[in-house]
């Protein structure tokens, strides 16, 4: 039950960074004193039942370092906050960005690492003063406080949750099977992507699991998250909260999810706004736009060999991770179909054996039964 709730609430304001790319020059987008970051980082658990986490203080750090150096957030880490620390820092935000103190129209970016853990169909996040018998009363309950944090008046939110279990935070985290992390206002012109972000507000999270799954001490989650922040790859005026999880904390094991909640407007952003203007590269501007067409392609016509095609194509790719995983279904389909249409003992193991998890396991496993115990009847009769 690692840190399932580190990560969860405040990557609020994490706007992803995406590129200004105005006619024949880059125009300065940066935005000083409009970004902030929130940290609460639980390294050491009072109660003995809670193993400690040493990792989870300096990940924070370090990203909170990356934030404010590289992209200019002012940031804030809490260590070893107790339920009540937590509370009163999220109502000083709350108040701050009510009276103006913070700017409303800046983002904010919120960060929990942590024990998380699942209760029924709750999840919540263990301060450290948690005890995981009295859960409602000592913990922070997903539940309650995701609306609380969607409705402070901050116009982008990106809240991130390192801890076990943290895939709770999903308001719908019980009706989704695809963790594909796809954001409308992302995927058009740069120009449109930034006047998206002055007229819409957005609520987005990560979550460090996918499927209910532990978290590893050691966070693979923040590890991807830093390396993404910390790439020297981007070309442009900011980065995106797609281009971050796409290439980046999708690749983290165990898989990550990424997604919305309450108060979300699918055509906003979260950007990265670098604190150093780097010169647009026209070339990997070409290619973002070729990458969104093929994946467009796919979503009109989904084929194994287009989906093959775009891998050798794309090979870091925007959305290598959902061709991926839908080449995975197209091809489990293929050879269901392939084991039908041939109805034999081999094509049905050769099926099980490629696919131990296949979509139709259950189906083939009784085909597979009712087969063997036909050709044991046949063989008997032939002696």
């Amino acid at each position: 039950m690692k840190r399932s709730f580190n990560s969860i609430f405040l990557l609020i304001g994490l706007g992803v960074a995406f590129t200004a790319f105005v006619n024949r020059s880059q125009r300065e987008v940066f935005r000083p004193g409009k970004d902030y970051a929130l940290f609460f980082a639980v390294s050491n658990y009072k109660n003995s039942s809670l193993t400690n986490l040493p990792n989870s203080i300096p990940d924070a750090r370090a990203i909170a370092e990356v934030l404010e150096k590289s992209y200019g957030f002012k940031t804030e880490v809490i260590p070893d906050p107790t339920l009540d620390v937590i509370e009163q820092k999220l109502n000083e935000y709350r108040d701050k960005f009510a009276k103006g103190t913070l700017a409303k129209d800046g983002q904010l970016f919120i960060f929990f690492s942590g024990h998380g853990v699942k209760e029924s169909n709750n999840g919540y996040f263990l301060p450290a003063d948690a005890d995981p018998s009295r859960l409602f009363r000592t913990a922070v309950a997903y539940n309650i406080w995701r609306p609380i944090i969607s409705e402070l008046q901050c116009q982008h939110i990106l809240v991130a949750v390192d801890a076990c279990y943290s895939v709770t935070f999903d308001p719908s985290w019980e009706n989704k099977n695809d963790p594909k992390f796809q954001r409308i206002g992302e995927l058009s012109e740069t120009e449109r992507i930034l006047e998206n972000h002055k007229a819409y507000k957005n609520r987005i999270f990560f979550t460090a699991d996918a499927k209910e799954n532990t978290v590893p001490g050691r966070s693979n989650f923040a590890r991807k998250l830093l390396e993404g922040l910390s790439a020297n790859q981007y070309k442009g005026s900011f980065i995106t909260s797609t281009e971050l999880f796409a290439n980046f904390m999708q690749k983290a094991q165990p898989a990550p999810r990424a997604g919305f909640f309450e108060g979300d407007d699918a055509n906003s952003s979260f950007l990265f706004f670098p604190t150093q203007q780097v010169n647009v590269d026209p070339q990997r501007f070409d290619q973002r736009q070729r990458d969104i067409e093929a994946y467009r392609k796919i979503q009109q016509n989904a084929t194994v060999i287009a989906c093959q095609q775009y891998l050798t194509d794309f090979s870091e790719g925007a959305f290598r991770g959902e061709v991926t995983a839908l080449l995975l279904q197209l091809q489990d389909e293929q050879e269901w179909q392939f084991a039908i249409l041939k109805n034999t003992l081999t094509s049905y193991e050769n099926y099980l054996r490629l696919y131990p998890n296949g979509k139709y396991n259950m189906e083939v496993v009784i085909i597979i039964d009712s087969l063997t115990r036909i050709n044991n009847i046949e063989l008997c009769r032939a002696y």
